[in-house]
């Protein structure tokens, strides 16, 4: 917009920033939300039917955990054949395209075996069933992914009552419980 004054193809008072006001989001800080190991060994305690609803979101937090914090969209769109072998994990992140390799932790792997011999299967060769053949286009899958989430996210609500949380977790508390529990024993994250 400068060069635009400079070059007077515009009166220097319709400057945008007599008219917008604008704060960079990073100086704002969020709240963190990481649970406690104890409270995720409550959580991995809690007793649902394997064919509910409740279950799989159970594993699937667990699972994010697990596997370093895992995103849950990057989650969902993990194959058996292209992200998962050998007890290795091999993904694309879709946030910032970074690759990772990493072998998984044992929990993960139950997680992982769980799914394999689950009633309710991806046919679309996912681990997870979420994601199904039907939803083929990127528009399918982002609203996919956002019900599930969502559904995830009602479902910790009552998991986090259920364990005497005071606060709700979301998805996202298993990324920050991760690193945050590393960096409580001391571990290099």
């Amino acid at each position: 917009m400068d060069i635009v004054i400079e070059r007077g193809y515009t009166p220097k008072e319709f400057h945008p920033k007599k008219y917008i006001k604008y704060k960079p989001y990073w100086k704002y800080k969020t709240s963190k939300r990481a649970i406690t190991f104890d409270k995720i060994k409550a959580l991995q305690n809690l007793s649902f039917k394997a064919d509910s609803r409740m279950f799989r979101s159970q594993q699937y937090f667990l699972f994010s955990y697990y596997a370093r914090g895992m995103n849950f969209n990057d989650m969902l769109k993990l194959k058996h054949e292209d992200n998962c072998y050998g007890g290795e994990l091999h993904y694309t992140r879709s946030k910032n395209k970074r690759r990772y390799d990493f072998i998984l932790h044992t929990k993960a792997v139950e997680i992982i075996e769980i799914f394999k011999a689950y009633p309710l299967q991806s046919d679309a060769g996912q681990i997870f069933p979420v994601l199904m053949a039907e939803h083929d286009t990127p528009k399918k899958i982002d609203a996919r992914i956002d019900s599930a989430l969502k559904d995830l996210n009602e479902d910790l609500k009552e998991m986090s009552e259920m364990i005497g949380l005071p606060k709700h977790i979301a998805s996202y508390a298993a990324r920050h419980s991760f690193a945050t529990n590393l960096r409580h024993k001391n571990i290099q994250i």
